[in-house]
């Protein structure tokens, strides 16, 4: 009988080739599923986020006795960009040391607030009760006060020193009505305007203000805004004494803003509120407002910081963008062959299946040749 010394060493060095690809095969297959796991949490839609802050929309307000306004605070997220979706599902807790508020309810980002019929100093104080990880209550200060009365001002207003002109004009021949500390100022156009009480304005300073129509109001489609606009879009610009445009100056206390209601809010005119528009209508911001009926019926909100772009606006989504014609589809061609996996896991289950019948061939084929003759 022969002897072949050559098939023992064979054997071991099939069996060490086999471990080998054993190995790596299953090295390569967690790291497969691990990818594929991973590919399908990204699938996965990322969750809404929290609040890091909430702010008022004005700290103080001046109201007569009785009269209703509508409160807002402002969400500002962990990535310090306002978001005001980030309170859509919260239930925020609204209190008051006097006057009238609603039921709290989930959303409830702004409320309308019945001042008392005694005249004093009261707070309004709101909390966010979940999805916060920061400063999650805030407060505004209510001065109520006798109709006609003048409201408190930071101290004795001042004029700048020399002249000061009536009107002041832009560099593209805009005019702007002078509003200072000692007068504060008025700009009226047609059935809009903006007011500012004396001691508004800075001491010591005099601005040019302005407004005017910018375009129709409209935010449909855009499904992420809880208002939705209506009329017309107004803008009230400011230019220092230097006749510059500024793109953000602070006043004192606040001005007060009106529009026109737009007649098609009137079915609604109890939840009509004047809401800020960002630039780029991207962002809106709920206002501190009420609505009057004298001298015309109006909507008006009361702002510290301008420049600002506003509308009226009710609570609610706005409507979807109508549809858009139909297009034809590209016909389906029929089926000529396989179809492409479904799932990244499945093509690593397909590769490892094609490897393994392929490695076993391999290694069966070799033993085959390698075993000796049969005498």
């Amino acid at each position: 009988m022969t002897l072949y010394p050559r098939s023992s060493k064979f054997n071991l060095t099939l069996y060490s080739t086999a471990s080998v690809i054993v190995v790596a095969l299953v090295t390569l297959l967690a790291v497969a599923t691990s990818f594929a796991v991973e590919t399908v949490r990204a699938q996965d839609p990322e969750p809404t986020g929290y609040i890091k802050e909430i702010t008022p929309s004005v700290s103080s307000l001046s109201v007569n006795q009785g009269e209703t306004v509508t409160l807002s605070v402002n969400v500002i997220g962990v990535q310090d960009v306002p978001d005001q979706s980030l309170g859509s599902d919260v239930v925020f807790s609204w209190s008051a040391t006097g006057g009238e508020l609603p039921a709290n309810r989930e959303g409830n980002t702004s409320v309308r607030y019945r001042a008392p019929d005694s005249p004093g100093r009261y707070t309004v104080s709101v909390s966010a009760g979940s999805n916060c990880r920061g400063t999650c209550s805030t407060s505004f200060t209510i001065t109520v006060r006798r109709p006609g009365e003048i409201g408190e001002g930071p101290g004795t207003p001042v004029n700048p020193p020399g002249p000061i002109p009536t009107v002041l004009d832009d560099s593209d021949g805009n005019q702007y009505e002078v509003f200072t500390p000692e007068a504060g100022g008025t700009f009226n156009g047609e059935g809009f305007s903006i007011n500012a009480e004396p001691g508004v304005v800075p001491n010591a300073e005099f601005i040019g203000v302005r407004m005017y129509e910018n375009g129709p109001a409209s935010n449909a489609g855009m499904s992420g805004h809880r208002f939705t606009l209506s009329g017309t879009k107004y803008t009230v610009a400011v230019i220092d004494s230097a006749r510059a445009a500024a793109s953000s100056y602070r006043l004192n206390d606040v001005a007060t803003i009106c529009v026109p209601v737009p007649n098609s809010l009137l079915g609604n005119i109890a939840d009509v509120q004047l809401v800020g528009v960002s630039d780029d209508g991207v962002s809106l911001t709920a206002m501190s407002s009420t609505v009057r009926v004298v001298p015309s019926l109006t909507v008006c909100g009361y702002t510290s910081t301008i420049p600002v772009n506003v509308a009226a606006a009710i609570p609610g989504t706005p409507p979807a963008l109508p549809d858009e014609p139909e297009i034809e589809p590209a016909p389906v061609l029929p089926a000529t062959g396989g179809t492409s996996p479904t799932s990244p896991l499945v093509m690593v289950w397909a590769l490892l299946i094609g490897v393994v019948l392929i490695a076993a061939s391999s290694i069966a084929l070799a033993k085959r040749r390698q075993e000796p003759p049969t005498l």
